[in-house]
Parts: C-alpha cells; sequence; structure tokens
C-alpha cells in the first residue's frame, strides 16, 4: 500500500511540475527601481546600507556547464578569505604549472578574478590544454596570489590529484595584507540617484598642504554602475611616505569634462570600503564630420574633444582635454554621453589615412540636463600625396614591402640642443603589386627648413629593423599644394648600413652573453651638443653585437647593461667601427659606498611641480634630477660628504634656491630637515606672456629664445593664440625674448599675470 502511494505521489508531483513548465504570464511586471540612501557621511555609506546594491549588480552565481554526455565540465572554485574569516572580492587567482625542477619558470595559463563573495572559477581543461602530460611527476600545478605586497609565505596550494567538478579550495591571506587585497567597491550613480554605466572612476591623491592632485587608479563603472579599484601596488607608495612622514589624502572622482567634479574620500587602510559616486545633472555632446565641399563623412575618421570652464575666474583659457576624448565615428558621428553644463568645447577632428586636413570648431555645450548639443566640423582641403616606387638596386619593384615612413622636418641652420633631438613623423606604408606607395603630407613647412622622407623596412616606428632590412631616403618641396600629386619617382633601397659593431665582455675579458647595448646619437649645435638614446640590441652566445641606423652622424656612444650591477659605456666612437669591446663592470661595491637623498619641495598651489628639477653637487660631481608628483624629490648614487643642492626651473636652469652643507651619508637614504619639507611657496612666479609682432598679429605656434641678464635661458613655444608659460625666481630681473622672424622684446619679473609683449625688429 506504501508503495502505491508513493508512485501516486510521484506521477502527481511530476504533472504539476509539466504544468508550471508550460504556463507562460501574459505580462512580466518591470523590476522594481533600486533604492539608494544618502550617504552619511556624503559618499561613504555602510556595507549594511549598500547591501541591497551590491545583490543587485552581482550576476547571478554560473552553474556547471553540462557538456552533450550530460556530465559537468571540469571548472572548480577557489574562495578567498583572511585568517579571520572575511571573503575577499576582486583578489587575482592564478592557475600556474612549472617543472619541479625549476620554480622560476612558473607559467600562468588561467587568471580569475574573486566576486563578491571572494570565490574565482577555474577550469582544469585549461591546465589540461597547456600541457601534453598533465599528470607527469615532473611538472606541479598550482593555485597561487601573485602579488606585490610583502607577506610571510607565498599565498598558494598544489593540487596533487585534479579537483572534482565543482569543488572548493580556499586560500587564506594574513589579515594585515587583507586590506590592501580588498578592493575599494564605488557605485556611480545619476543625479537622479540611478546607476550609471560607462562613466570612468579615479583614485587621486593629494598631497597636504597643495591643490594638486595625481591619479593613481582608474576604472569605469559596469552596467549596474559598480567600479572595484584595486590598491594592492598603492601600498609600496604608501609605506615609502609613511617613512618620509609625509602626508597625503586620498579621494575617488569621476573622469569627465564637469567644472566641479564630485569627490569621495577614501581611507586606504580601511579594511573594505563601499562608496557612492553621485554624478551632478549632466548633457550630451554629439560632433558630426563633413568635408571642405559640405558632404557627410560617414567613417574613417576621428574627434578629438576638449573644454573649458567660461565662467571660471581665471586668465588661463586653455581648453583640456575631455576623459576619453578620442573617439572614432560611429554612423558618422562622435557621442559624448556625460558632459557638464555650461562649458564651453573644442572639436578637433581628421580622417584617419590623413587625405584632409584637420579640421575644428568651438562651441556651447548643453546648458540644461539631458540637453543634447550637436556640432558639425568641416574638414580642411585634401592633402597633397607623395607618391612612388620602392625598388631594389637593380631597379626591379618591391610589392607587397611593409616600411616605415618618416617624415623629417630640418632647419637650415644648426639646430639648438635645448630644442631636444630631432623627431620624425611617420606612417605605416605597404606597397601594391607593382612596389608603388602613396603617403599624405602637410601642404608646407616653414620655408627656413627642409622637408626629405625616409622609408626604412620596420614592422613599427619603435621597432627593431628587420634583419638584411633596407632602407631610402627622398627630399620633397618645402611647398606643396592642396590635393597635387608629387611623384618622387623610384626609389633604390639599400641594405641598412652597420652604425657601430663589437664585442661586449667582463673586466676579465670574457664574453658577456645576452647583454643589452643601446645606441646614443648626438644632437645640437657645436658647443652644446646632448645625446639620446636610439636603437637597442643584445649580444650572442659569445658576446657580439651589431646596431644598424641609417645615420646622419660622425661619433656615437654606446652603454651596456647585463644586470642592474652590471654596466659600462663607451664614448666619442666613430660611426661604422665593427671592433669596439664594451666591458661590463659590476659596479655593486662601488653603489655601497655612495649615499642618496630624499625631500620634498612645497610650492604654491599655481606652480607645478614638474616645472622643475633638483641639482645636487658632490664630491666634485654634479647630478641632475626631475621633481615627481607633490614635490618629491629623490637623488641617488651621491658623493659621501657635504652637498650643495640648488632648485631650477625645467628648461631654463634658473636658479630658485640653493641650500649648502646637506650631509650625505655611505649605503643609506638621507632626508635632512631642511629638505625633509623644503618650502619653496613665494619664491616663484608664474607669468603667461602674450607675444605680438610689430603689426598687433599675435605670434603664434612659435619658437623663441628667452634669456635674463647673466644668459641663462631656453627656448619657450607660444599656443595658438601666442601665449607662452613661464616660471620664474620671485627676484628683480629682466629677460630678453629673441625670434629671428619677429626681433626682440623685454619684459621684467613683477609684469602682470597675463602680460603682452610685442617684438620689434632689430
Amino acid at each position: 500500500m506504501n508503495a502505491r502511494w508513493g508512485i501516486l505521489v510521484l506521477v502527481v508531483l511530476g504533472a504539476a511540475g509539466w504544468l508550471l513548465s508550460q504556463w507562460r504570464p501574459d505580462s512580466v511586471p518591470d523590476s522594481p527601481a533600486i533604492e539608494v540612501r544618502e550617504p552619511k557621511p556624503p559618499g561613504v555609506e555602510s556595507r549594511e546600507a549598500l547591501e541591497d546594491l551590491a545583490q543587485a549588480a552581482k550576476a547571478p552565481e554560473p552553474s556547471p556547464e553540462v557538456d552533450e554526455a550530460g556530465s559537468a565540465s571540469a571548472s572548480f572554485w577557489v574562495r578567498v578569505e583572511d585568517d579571520q574569516g572575511r571573503r575577499l572580492e576582486g583578489v587575482p587567482v592564478r592557475l600556474a604549472m612549472a617543472r619541479r625542477a625549476n620554480i622560476l619558470e612558473r607559467k600562468i595559463v588561467q587568471t580569475a578574478e574573486t566576486d563578491v563573495e571572494g570565490r574565482a572559477e577555474l577550469r582544469w581543461e585549461v591546465w589540461e590544454q597547456a600541457t601534453e602530460r598533465p599528470r607527469n611527476s615532473t611538472l606541479e600545478v598550482r593555485v597561487l596570489i601573485d602579488t606585490a605586497l610583502p607577506l610571510d609565505a607565498p599565498v598558494e596550494l598544489e593540487l596533487i590529484e585534479e579537483p572534482a567538478p565543482g569543488e572548493e579550495r580556499v586560500l587564506v591571506v594574513p589579515a594585515r595584507s587583507s586590506a590592501w587585497l580588498r578592493p575599494i567597491r564605488i557605485l556611480v550613480v545619476s543625479a537622479k540617484g540611478q546607476p550609471e554605466e560607462g562613466v570612468p572612476v579615479e583614485l587621486k591623491s593629494q598631497s597636504t598642504g597643495t591643490s594638486t592632485s595625481e591619479a593613481l587608479i582608474n576604472g569605469v563603472s559596469d552596467e549596474g554602475g559598480w567600479v572595484l579599484l584595486s590598491k594592492e601596488k598603492l601600498w609600496e607608495r604608501f609605506e615609502r611616505l609613511k617613512a618620509l612622514e609625509l602626508r597625503e589624502s586620498y579621494f575617488v572622482t569621476c573622469d569627465l569634462p564637469i567644472a566641479n567634479p564630485p569627490r569621495v574620500p577614501v581611507d586606504l587602510e580601511a579594511a573594505s570600503q563601499v562608496l557612492r559616486l553621485m554624478l551632478p545633472p549632466l548633457g550630451h555632446v554629439v560632433v558630426e564630420l563633413v568635408d571642405h565641399e559640405g558632404s557627410p563623412v560617414t567613417s574613417n575618421g576621428s574627434v578629438a574633444l576638449f573644454w573649458r570652464d567660461p565662467n571660471a575666474a581665471t586668465t588661463d583659457t586653455r581648453f583640456e582635454r575631455a576623459s576619453n576624448h578620442i573617439r572614432e565615428l560611429e554612423g558618422g558621428q562622435a557621442s559624448y554621453r556625460f558632459v557638464g553644463l555650461g562649458l564651453e568645447f573644442q572639436a578637433s577632428c581628421g580622417v584617419t589615412d590623413g587625405s584632409s586636413s584637420a579640421g575644428s570648431a568651438q562651441f556651447l555645450g548643453p546648458q540644461r540636463a539631458g540637453e543634447t548639443t550637436t556640432a558639425t566640423v568641416e574638414l580642411g582641403p585634401p592633402l597633397p600625396t607623395v607618391v612612388g616606387r620602392l625598388v631594389t638596386p637593380a631597379g626591379e619593384p618591391i610589392p607587397g614591402d611593409t616600411v616605415v615612413a618618416e617624415t623629417w622636418i630640418d632647419p637650415l641652420s644648426p639646430r639648438s640642443a635645448a630644442s631636444g633631438p630631432p623627431r620624425p613623423g611617420w606612417k605605416i606604408l605597404q606597397t601594391d603589386s607593382n612596389g608603388r606607395f602613396e603617403l599624405a603630407v602637410p601642404a608646407e613647412v616653414r620655408a627656413d627648413h627642409r622637408r626629405r622622407l625616409r622609408f626604412v623596412e620596420k614592422d613599427t616606428p619603435g621597432g627593431d629593423f628587420r634583419v638584411g632590412g633596407r632602407w631610402a631616403e627622398v627630399e620633397i618641396p618645402a611647398v606643396l599644394t592642396p590635393g597635387e600629386r608629387h611623384d618622387v619617382g623610384d626609389l633604390r633601397m639599400i641594405e641598412i648600413p652597420v652604425v657601430i659593431g663589437g664585442r661586449v665582455v667582463d673586466v676579465e675579458g670574457q664574453p658577456i652573453r645576452g647583454a643589452y647595448v643601446t645606441l646614443r646619437f648626438p644632437y645640437g649645435k657645436p658647443g652644446e651638443r646632448k645625446w639620446s638614446n636610439s636603437e637597442r640590441t643584445s649580444a650572442d652566445g659569445d658576446g657580439y653585437f651589431e646596431i644598424r641606423h641609417p645615420w646622419d652622424w660622425d661619433i656615437v656612444q654606446i652603454w651596456g647593461r647585463r644586470t642592474p650591477h652590471h654596466y659600462g659605456s663607451a664614448e666619442d666612437l666613430e660611426v661604422g667601427r665593427t671592433d669596439v669591446e664594451l666591458v661590463l663592470e659590476d659596479n655593486r661595491e662601488h653603489r655601497k659606498q655612495m649615499g642618496a637623498l630624499q625631500g620634498q619641495l612645497l610650492l604654491d598651489p599655481q606652480i607645478p611641480f614638474m616645472s622643475l628639477h633638483v641639482v645636487i653637487r658632490s664630491g666634485g660631481v654634479s647630478r641632475d634630477r626631475s621633481v615627481g608628483p607633490f614635490g618629491l624629490f629623490e637623488l641617488p648614487d651621491a658623493q659621501p660628504g657635504d652637498a650643495t643642492l640648488e632648485v631650477k626651473t625645467q628648461g631654463m636652469s634658473w636658479v630658485i634656491d640653493r641650500m649648502e652643507g646637506v650631509e650625505v651619508r655611505a649605503g643609506e637614504p638621507v632626508t635632512d630637515e631642511r629638505i625633509k619639507a623644503w618650502d619653496l611657496r613665494g619664491k616663484i612666479r608664474a607669468i603667461r606672456l602674450r607675444l605680438l609682432a610689430e603689426d598687433g598679429r599675435p605670434i603664434v605656434n612659435s619658437r623663441l629664445w628667452v634669456q635674463d641678464e647673466r644668459g641663462k635661458g631656453g627656448q619657450l613655444k607660444t599656443d595658438d593664440q601666442g601665449r607662452a608659460r613661464l616660471w620664474i625666481p620671485e627676484t628683480p630681473r629682466h629677460y630678453r625674448l629673441k625670434s629671428e622672424a619677429f626681433g626682440q622684446g623685454e619684459f621684467a619679473w613683477n609684469e602682470p599675470p597675463d602680460a603682452e609683449v610685442t617684438l620689434q625688429p632689430e
């Protein structure tokens, strides 16, 4: 009887299940809107206050996949938690293999990130696909957390046997390190409180006592409005600043064109943080592109968007770059979803094949929330095109050849070293079946310059020259007519010559295999020569090396390195030599006898740290270092003893302040109390000159020389409105401006911030 009742119950339940599976509702009610509670303090929520949002944003847990035979696929789970049982989200977990004899050659075959439950899914078949013998006793499989944090021991486990499908393994992290492994969770919401997808978010730092900030980590909100920012890589920075007793604050903000973007404070040492970032009312900008005849450009175009706040109380009228400012045309438009209200925009547009000159337009953006502003930008006339054919020395065409076409624009007079090393414009080309090519170029360059094209067999502009690679060069007119086709005829490609070659050895003359050798070339006028890095190669098994380059120099330098401690150089080498012996020495003992200095500059808010550099003179040796974020600087490899430090303006080398008698001790970094917080506030003046020609026209996009009364100075460049920014010492001094084309002018140290200077012919 009981058996019959059991069978009857099963039949009834089966029928009910079948009926439920066939039922379809006429309509499905909309999901309820996510309620976002007001944060206290602003932007910061407790875990409980945002838990409903976290659950709404969390994707459903995937179920094991089932193959055609009906068995679950070979995936398993790894749960990451700290030694207090708290699960860690956003931690990268890696499946790795290695031969037991050489753990240093460990190969990562899969990486997954833990979800909000601290779980990551790994697939065993990935391991099986990575090696033909997954259970070979000479191989081991490990699951590990690859982190830069100073853990007492590696956080990893070895998989001796294949995990069962759906099985869960656990990795435990020390609690003192888990705070840095746990990411910051940010919910981005609109002004109406709804989650926003696709918003770029940044974690920034700000040094105490300054208004400048630095972006440290960035991310983009997902479809649920969530962003996870990993702070693991900030641990070393945080500890270094703490050791120097330097403080900075941290905050989260959006990287959007907004006059006053919202910010939410962040505590990096907190074990877990869930933040809410509320956006202000925003609008939408759409840019359309037309050619010089007014026809729409629907593809092959790109737009760069810049913005400024016309209501800002500042004399700085420059446009700032918008976030993700370069967009390719889609359907004939470039769309920017999130822009602030009441802003002025500038759109610069071009076509990706370079067939037409660029165009730009300025326009006012949306004024009301949700408003869309559409702007149309017209391209310039078609560019001139250089056509020709690449052939072998015997005159045979070279079909299908990939080359880098470099455009070199050289002044007819010697170039100043202050202008920096010459750098070409470039484009990757491929010849057709007859070896012919086409290259669009600007219509003209300055009359006092010459223009040449160099074709080099490379796969990328910064890549190495190919073995047996070839090159050719031709000079083209400085001025061409828009739309003109300038035929340079056949260009014979010849083998790229050897600049320098030889052998890398140690102090005992033994070859050093695999040493890196870098070529350095000279630039600048005679008497002010400087050096810049160029090609790099590595020595073969017998220490031999060879560097090829279509050079324009008489002498070069080379610098070699095998390890951070083994390096050496050879200077003033005649081009074409192949018998150079480059000796690398072990410099560890020497470096142990050296010292280092660390410090920080305190500046007024309007003075950027990048405008300065620090010079140290110690033991008859002078060294120069740029100033880093928040004014931090470090001067390594300093001679022990008393040193003199100078802070100078970048490029101009005007001395802002000097400090003597700073002690340098061997073998350890020193933070002298005087440079620990070197106060330069009130000692630097920022001025923005507007330079005019004799007839009152602004001198735009031009380079001029500027010097003080002692002859110290360098070059500055004006923008498209004739303005140039300078940072000068706050001491009574006069400066002279000089331009070969426009003449000379003068200004004093106490000029108004937006002074105008008119240059008069000499």
